[in-house]
């Protein structure tokens, strides 16, 4: 039977009142001629329905029809909002037992639908005009054991949610204990699980790593863990997660890890790693970092050791209020690390060696201070001797003698004598 027969079938068949005087003009063939119909010969007899259609399932945008024929025919299913229906399933499998899946319906509505099954020979047989009622979108799941009266195509009372329904949580009839609360499709303790805590998706948050949240009789409570910090000091905060404790400075180091500073110091970020130190002053050496106990102290000429004092020498310190100074010595002492701590604050050398005068002159090449003050050096400039004077006179032909000046007189040919006794008048008084 072709599209145009059967509507004028479906509408004789759902005007109201006229179900039984259409079969009855089916059966005895009045309906056939009317539509063009010829009649079938007994080997092509239209199929019986043997079992009434009816809905197995249902959702909210759908529902499940199934029903049965006395022999082999295909499955076709128009439904709609109204008795016109407007859509169609369709299923040329030749079976006897039909299952067709209606799709696109509006939730919470009645929907009309009818159905029709044919043989190859073309004879078919159609059922009455049949109602579905879709469930609502907040209960979309059909659940035959939630109600009294699971085939009433009509009621919704079947439909459940299965992803908050503590009777069917995750499937039909998988109830919740007592207590439990269907969250997500699953049975939940809302007084402790910590993802649904006193409702479901609550999660108790953890924020940092060391806030452990807890979920007791329905509430999120924290614990602190200042074991969870790191080593250097660390305690849990509940707002700010591993700090340091209040007065004690975080002290990070530009490589390595990160620590507490004592309180009253102060962090010194270093390349190998934090360093705290009370006075705020550090010395390095080779990237060895020394913190000095005091903030005014100064670093040795090689940065390694603190001097509360004068640096001196290669790594020494003039200590403050010793009453030294440091010293780099005679003509040839002029590098830091020759220098060293003298009370006169001269020396000379190398070696270094410290005079007891602060006027001494250092003779040359050599750790002899000449405290005086005086050398009477040559005229080659290659050293001469130490005057025990710093007034004594240099005399003789190359001026490297010593002479009290009251002893000192001029030869005739313009060099200077010292006199055995005293000089008068220009010349040495007789002995």
């Amino acid at each position: 039977m072709d599209d145009r027969r059967f509507d004028a079938l479906a509408r004789a068949l759902a005007a109201p009142g006229s179900r039984r005087r259409a079969l009855r003009l089916l059966a005895g063939g009045a309906l056939g001629g009317l539509l063009g119909l010829r009649a079938e010969p007994a080997s092509a007899a239209a199929p019986r329905l043997t079992a009434a259609p009816r809905v197995v399932t249902k959702t909210a945008t759908g529902a499940t029809v199934a029903w049965r024929t006395d022999v082999a025919a295909d499955s076709l299913v128009r439904y709609g909002a109204t008795h016109t229906y407007p859509k169609r399933a369709y299923d040329a499998v030749q079976i006897a037992v039909h299952r067709v899946a209606l799709v696109g319906l509006t939730p919470n509505t009645l929907h009309h639908y009818q159905v029709r099954s044919g043989n190859a020979a073309g004879a078919s047989a159609f059922s009455a005009d049949a109602h579905v009622r879709t469930c609502p979108s907040a209960r979309p799941a059909f659940c035959r054991r939630a109600c009294a009266a699971p085939d009433d195509p009509r009621s919704t009372a079947c439909c459940v949610d299965l992803v908050t329904d503590e009777r069917h949580c995750g499937r039909c009839g998988g109830a919740c204990s007592p207590g439990e609360t269907c969250c997500g499709g699953g049975c939940v303790d809302a007084a402790v699980d910590p993802t649904h805590c006193g409702g479901c998706n609550r999660p108790c948050r953890n924020p940092y790593v060391c806030v452990e949240r807890v979920c007791e009789g329905g509430t999120c409570r924290q614990m602190l863990r200042d074991e969870a910090c790191p080593d250097g000091g660390f305690v849990c905060d509940a707002e700010r997660g591993c700090v340091c404790p209040e007065g004690q400075p975080s002290c990070p180091g530009e490589v390595g890890g990160q620590e507490c500073c004592p309180a009253g110091t102060t962090c010194v970020g270093t390349p190998s790693g934090p360093l705290c130190c009370a006075s705020g002053k550090v010395c390095v050496e080779e990237q060895v970092l020394t913190c000095c106990p005091n903030a005014t102290d100064v670093c040795t000429n090689y940065g390694g050791q603190c001097c509360a004092g004068q640096a001196c020498g290669y790594d020494g310190c003039c200590a403050a209020g010793s009453g030294t100074t440091c010293s780099f010595g005679g003509q040839t002492g002029t590098e830091e690390e020759d220098g060293i701590c003298c009370a006169s604050g001269k020396s000379c050398g190398p070696p270094q060696r410290c005079c007891t005068s602060p006027n001494a002159i250092c003779k040359l090449f050599s750790s002899d201070c000449c405290e005086s003050g005086k050398i009477c050096w040559s005229r080659t400039g290659d050293g001469g001797p130490c005057c025990p004077n710093a007034t004594d006179v240099c005399v003789g032909w190359d001026g490297t003698q010593c002479c009290p000046p009251e002893r000192a007189c001029n030869n005739p040919d313009g060099t200077l004598v010292c006199c055995a006794s005293a000089c008068v008048d220009g010349l040495c008084a007789p002995t």
